[in-house]
């Protein structure tokens, strides 16, 4: 998985040298990816201070159905202290997101 400026998260088959599929959904640049522990979600931090967390099993058809399971919001960004970053607990059931505003928060 990789992003970059743009708000798009893309899943690249890297046997077959081609993307598979990209996820939108962030109105602003990704700045941290992170595979949850059994590696069936992706969690995203954004500069549009939200966290999203994405279903990235096979199976799941990103195009009738949105890969998007949910969307935490609780943190601020400030351009000039743009270090965000966002991690699953080692048990997956919980979530911390980080910002510019010094805090860090769990949901």
């Amino acid at each position: 998985f990789v992003s970059g400026i743009d708000p798009t998260i893309t899943c690249w088959d890297l046997k077959m040298e081609r993307k598979s599929y990209a996820m939108t959904g962030h109105a602003d640049t990704v700045t941290c990816l992170t595979l949850h522990p059994d590696r069936t979600h992706l969690l995203s931090n954004s500069m549009d201070s939200t966290l999203k967390i994405w279903d990235i099993r096979p199976f799941v058809d990103g195009r009738g159905r949105r890969r998007q399971v949910k969307e935490l919001v609780g943190h601020r960004h400030a351009a000039e202290k743009g270090r965000l970053q966002c991690a699953w607990s080692p048990c997956g059931t919980m979530v911390t997101g980080g910002s510019a505003d010094q805090m860090v928060h769990v949901w």
